[in-house]
C-alpha cells in the first residue's frame, strides 16, 4: 500500500512512465531504434550506479536512484545511443549527475541535470544530438500533456510555446517568408513538444512563483529563438541552461514585497 502511495505522490514516476512509453513506441515502430536498446540500458544502469556511488560517499541512505534513471533516459533520447558512441552518453550522464550534486545554490542544484550533461557533450560532439525518439509529434504532445498536468507546469509550457509562435510569426512577416506549415511546425514538432513539456518544466530547476514561471518560459523561448540563428545546435539546451541561472532572480523579483507599515 505504501508503494502505491509513493507511486501516486512522486511525479518522477509519471515522467519515467512517459519516457518509457516514448522509448517503447520507437522500439516497436522503428527497426533502427531496436539497436539502441542495449546502449540505453547500459546508459541508464551507469546513471544509477553513479548516483548510488555519490550517495555512498556522502553517507546518504541508499534508495532507488529514480532521478538518475530519469536523467539517463532523457539523455538517451536527446543524444543518439549506440555502442560506437556510448562513451559520450556515459560522459553526459556523469556530467549531469555531478552537476546536480556539486553545482548548487543553497541546497538546490542550479542546472537541469539531463540538459546540462547533453549540453556539455554537444559542445564536444554536436553530431550526437538527434532527439531521435521525438519524431511523432502527436505522441510527444499527448505524453507531454500528462507531465505538464501532473506537475502543473502550464505557466511554463504555454508561455514558451506562445512566445515561440509569436517570434516565428514576427520573423516570417518581417522577412516576407510567411509559411503556415513552418509556423505551425515551430510549436508542434516533436522535439519542441518534448523539450517544452518534459525538459523545460523540471520542478527543481524552475521558479516557484507563477509569474516567475511564465517569465521563465518566455525568456527560454527568446533565448532559444535567438540561438536558432546563431548556434542552432545549442538552441534548446543553451536556452534552458541560461534560463536555469535566472531562476532565483526571477523568484526574488516576483515574490510579493511586504507592505510598508
Amino acid at each position: 500500500m505504501e508503494f502505491f502511495k509513493t507511486l501516486s505522490s512522486d511525479p518522477r514516476y509519471t515522467v519515467l512512465a512517459v519516457l518509457l512509453v516514448t522509448l517503447l513506441y520507437n522500439f516497436v515502430t522503428s527497426t533502427t531504434a531496436v539497436s539502441f536498446i542495449f546502449p540505453i540500458l547500459v546508459t541508464i544502469a551507469a546513471g544509477a550506479v553513479i548516483e548510488l556511488a555519490l550517495w555512498h560517499f556522502q553517507k546518504r541512505p541508499l534508495a532507488i536512484p529514480l532521478s538518475a534513471i530519469v536523467t539517463s533516459t532523457i539523455i538517451s533520447i536527446v543524444l543518439t545511443p549506440s555502442f560506437t558512441s556510448i562513451h559520450f552518453s556515459l560522459g553526459a550522464v556523469a556530467i549531469a549527475l555531478l552537476s546536480k550534486h556539486f553545482i548548487k545554490i543553497g541546497f538546490s542544484h542550479v542546472f537541469n541535470p539531463a540538459n546540462f550533461g547533453a549540453l556539455v557533450i554537444t559542445a564536444v560532439n554536436g553530431m550526437l544530438q538527434s532527439w531521435w525518439a521525438t519524431s511523432n509529434p502527436l505522441l510527444s504532445a499527448l505524453l507531454g500533456l500528462v507531465v505538464v498536468w501532473r506537475i502543473n507546469a502550464w505557466f511554463i509550457t504555454i508561455p514558451f510555446l506562445a512566445t515561440t509562435l509569436l517570434l516565428n510569426l514576427t520573423s516570417m512577416l518581417f522577412t516576407g517568408s510567411f509559411n503556415t506549415t513552418l509556423l505551425i511546425g515551430s510549436v508542434t514538432a516533436g522535439t519542441v513538444l518534448f523539450f517544452s513539456t518534459i525538459m523545460l518544466v523540471e520542478p527543481m530547476t524552475t521558479p516557484g512563483q507563477q509569474k516567475a514561471k511564465a517569465a521563465f518560459g518566455i525568456i527560454a523561448a527568446l533565448i532559444s529563438f535567438t540561438l536558432s540563428f546563431l548556434l542552432p545546435e545549442f538552441a534548446f539546451l543553451g536556452a534552458l541552461a541560461v534560463s536555469n541561472l535566472l531562476v532565483t532572480p526571477l523568484d526574488n523579483f516576483f515574490t510579493p514585497k511586504p507592505a510598508n507599515v
